[in-house]
């Protein structure tokens, strides 16, 4: 059983080869929630390397970095109810 960080990771991991519009269309609503939450806090100049400590090789930093950039950008041009969005 994955707990919902293990999922919300596995998202976003998943944004960097696979556009987040396509895969948004596919996930709950409460998955989209936990993904917005997790990306829209990361810092605007934060680099994987901030991100490597927290994951389990360097390459799953940057896969989840390049797809958090991806959700990022996306939700901030479609959701205006959160943080950071675009007008």
């Amino acid at each position: 059983m994955y707990t919902f960080p293990e999922v919300i990771t596995a998202i976003v991991v998943e944004g960097a080869s696979r556009e987040p519009g396509v895969l948004t269309q596919e996930l709950p609503t409460r998955f989209l929630d936990g993904v917005a939450e997790s990306v829209l806090a990361l810092p605007a100049n934060a680099t994987a390397d901030d991100v490597f400590v927290f994951k389990s090789s360097r390459s799953h930093a940057e896969a989840w970095f390049n797809g958090a950039l991806n959700w990022k950008r996306y939700i901030g041009g479609h959701r205006s109810d959160h943080p950071g969005a675009s007008p």
